[in-house]
């Protein structure tokens, strides 16, 4: 069997899942965002409100568009992503994608 490092995570060194493979490295825009280095806990918050901090960070980011792209392409069903609540991008708050005419509207408040 040929090496497949190109199917590996570049941070953990694990072999990615199949559907993973092709789609663009995290580590590729990460880390000239600004939440590089921050504690990524912020990003997943778990009581209703916590959420504008990390919405505030995300205001200040140079790369908060291909974050975004980022977390619709895989797709990511929870957290603060390209300055976007899991709701805001579709997302129940059990993780499951709602249809299109429940999707929540640009910057309403999901929490």
């Amino acid at each position: 069997m040929a090496n497949d490092n190109h199917n590996l995570d570049p941070i953990t060194g694990r072999r990615l899942p199949r559907y993973l493979n092709g789609l663009p490295s995290i580590t590729d825009w990460h880390q000239d965002a600004a939440c590089a280095g921050l504690d990524m806990g912020l990003f997943f918050p778990t009581h209703r409100g916590h959420a504008a901090i990390a919405l505030a960070i995300c205001g200040s980011c140079p790369v908060i568009r291909r974050c975004r792209d980022h977390a619709e392409q895989l797709p990511e069903s929870f957290g603060i992503w390209g300055g976007t609540t899991a709701g805001g991008r579709g997302w129940s708050h059990a993780g499951k994608r709602r249809r299109v005419d429940e999707k929540v509207p640009p910057g309403a408040r999901t929490g």
